[in-house]
């Protein structure tokens, strides 16, 4: 199997419509973990001036399926099937950054974990995801497909 090749993922992330109507961008993604940040901006805000919570939820996932990236075949499709946010801090202003790592990598179920930070380096928020793992219609068993097993 190929190997995961850092620097062609992290473009198509960063100039993927969805990501970028964000203002999300990935800085980083190997070994089953990934670093990406995000700048405040009004658009994200919710009516009381801070980032809405449902953003911050978004922020905890991607980046956990981003690192689940770097361990998986480009085929393997993902779904979340649950993840779950605490929130620590409300968020206002500058920039949010979040460091995510796959805890457990099985043939069918991938879990992982996200800490959300301000500017300051304050986690705001952290959470989990339990992400399935689909083989694309028409190509027979999942587990050929699957890379770095733990």
């Amino acid at each position: 199997m190929k190997t995961f090749d850092e620097g062609f993922y992290i473009g198509q992330v960063n100039d993927h419509t969805f990501v970028k109507s964000l203002g999300m961008r990935l800085l980083s993604t190997r070994d089953g973990k990934s670093v990406v940040e995000c700048r405040v901006r009004n658009s994200l805000e919710n009516l009381s001036g801070m980032v809405h919570g449902g953003i911050i939820g978004t922020f905890v996932e991607m980046p956990i399926a981003m690192a689940l990236r770097s361990r998986i075949s480009p085929f393997i499709q993902l779904t979340t099937i649950e993840h779950s946010i605490t929130f620590l801090e409300p968020v206002r202003e500058g920039k949010v950054t979040a460091h995510a790592t796959i805890l457990r990598l099985g043939k069918a179920i991938a879990v992982g974990t996200a800490e959300i930070r301000n500017a300051e380096g304050v986690i705001v928020a952290f959470g989990s995801a339990t992400i399935s793992l689909h083989k694309p219609r028409g190509t027979g068993e999942l587990s050929p497909f699957v890379d770095n097993i733990p």
